[in-house]
């Protein structure tokens, strides 16, 4: 999943999710708790570029490794 800063509109509380992304393939407008979107605009000042917010190896076939 490619979530990056452009996703979050924080000042309506919420994360768009493009239909590319999701499992049904419909875009989705997530509402997020308030207590997060503070936490969030932090983790997004401290990003200089816009980039995939949350990296890992599952996008490279390797998250079911990590279970075993």
């Amino acid at each position: 999943m490619s979530i990056t800063p452009s996703n979050f509109d924080l000042e309506n509380a919420e994360i768009a999710i493009h239909g590319r992304e999701t499992k049904n393939g419909v875009s989705e407008v997530i509402p997020l708790p308030k207590v997060l979107v503070s936490m969030v605009a932090t983790i997004l000042s401290e990003k200089k570029t816009p980039t995939n917010l949350f990296k890992g190896a599952y996008h490279r076939g390797q998250a079911g490794k990590r279970l075993k």
